[in-house]
């Protein structure tokens, strides 16, 4: 097939939400760095447990660490690595058994561990929904700044305020933690 050139001849490789993009480009889409939008995960969370304030009070508890520590990567069409608080990165493979245009949609089957399972991938613009099996994780594009700094450890936060942290205080090095490898 033909491709039809815009014309506008600006060749501004922008990453864009444009919902005009050809139908081709959907999965080059996907391929970028993804963060979890917290809001949208709660709100599905609140959705599904509507009935049992326990169990969503628990949920919500657990998910907020992890979400905001939490980062995915698509380096390339067909791989997916997950980032998490603690431990190496989680690489996975996924191939594209089909793809619904109007709906944004990618069926795909996702290889993990030596495992498959059934997936879709949904793009909107600049929001991304990776689900496979009981999992769904709903994400933003962010770029890799915002990537890299999610990979910091949080004892990288900023200094509190009145702390010293010279090291001719007197006090000895913290240990540092051991790496996810």
């Amino acid at each position: 097939g033909a491709v039809a050139s815009s014309g506008d001849g600006t060749g501004s490789g922008k990453v864009s939400g444009n919902q005009n993009s050809p139908p081709g480009n959907l999965e080059e889409q996907v391929v970028g760095y993804w963060a979890p939008n917290a809001d949208a995960m709660k709100q599905r969370l609140e959705d599904e447990l509507k009935g049992n304030p326990g169990e969503l009070a628990a949920a919500k508890a657990m998910i907020d660490p992890r979400l905001s520590a939490m980062a995915l990567q698509i380096p390339a069409k067909g791989q997916v690595v997950i980032h998490e608080i603690m431990g190496a990165p989680q690489p996975s493979t996924y191939t594209v058994k089909s793809i619904d245009l109007p709906g944004r949609t990618l069926e795909i089957a996702v290889t993990d561990k030596g495992k498959v399972q059934d997936g879709t991938i949904t793009i909107d613009g600049n929001q991304l929904t990776l689900s496979k099996g009981e999992d769904t994780l709903i994400l933003d594009r962010i770029d890799e700044a915002a990537f890299r700094k999610r990979q910091q450890p949080s004892t990288t936060a900023p200094a509190i305020p009145g702390i010293s942290s010279t090291p001719d205080s007197g006090a000895t090095e913290p240990p540092e933690p051991a790496p996810g490898t």
